[in-house]
């Protein structure tokens, strides 16, 4: 699906709005954010059921550690990455189609300080040049419903895990 497709469900634009609700927490938009106080406002950095708790089940599931390389799939605004990362110490790529959202990801991951550990690209799925790398586990919340294509989604997920690899969505 493309990002302009996307943009006409009405789900996904207003990512000024994230701004906003920080200037209403008496944030500025050069102030520096804890990462554990941000991942915690879920009704903004969490665009999926169940938040945080969603995001610690599949942590534990996998059992996601500092040395592993995870992948998510349709990261938004990069709220399940930076979890993911501040609590294992994993490196996460964080890939999201549509580039508003990614640019404020980047941003708020900068301002958490993990910038480090959380690697956002924007780009599709489906035709993203990955260059050979290969992940420990692949992830994704909500965002696969838009990924028309299963047969695809499903091989290249595949191509992209190391053996032994995990997907979890």
């Amino acid at each position: 699906m493309k990002s302009s497709n996307i943009k006409s469900m009405k789900l996904y634009h207003h990512v000024n709005r994230i701004y906003n609700e920080l200037k209403e927490l008496g944030k500025t938009n050069s102030d520096s954010l804890n990462v554990d106080e941000f991942s915690n406002i879920e009704f903004f950095d969490q665009l999926h059921y169940h938040g945080t708790k969603a995001v610690d089940f599949c942590v534990k599931k996998l059992k996601i550690n500092s040395s592993m390389s995870i992948l998510e799939i349709g990261s938004g605004i990069g709220g399940p990455a930076r979890h993911i990362a501040n609590k294992t110490g994993a490196t996460v790529t964080a890939l999201e189609l549509q580039s508003d959202q990614n640019k404020l990801a980047s941003d708020l991951t900068g301002r958490c300080g993990l910038s480090e550990k959380v690697i956002h690209v924007c780009g599709d799925f489906l035709t993203h040049d990955w260059h050979g790398k290969k992940f420990d586990a692949i992830v994704s919340w909500l965002a696969l419903y838009h990924i028309e294509d299963h047969d695809a989604l499903l091989q290249k997920s595949f191509d992209l895990l190391n053996p032994n690899g995990l997907f979890y969505a």
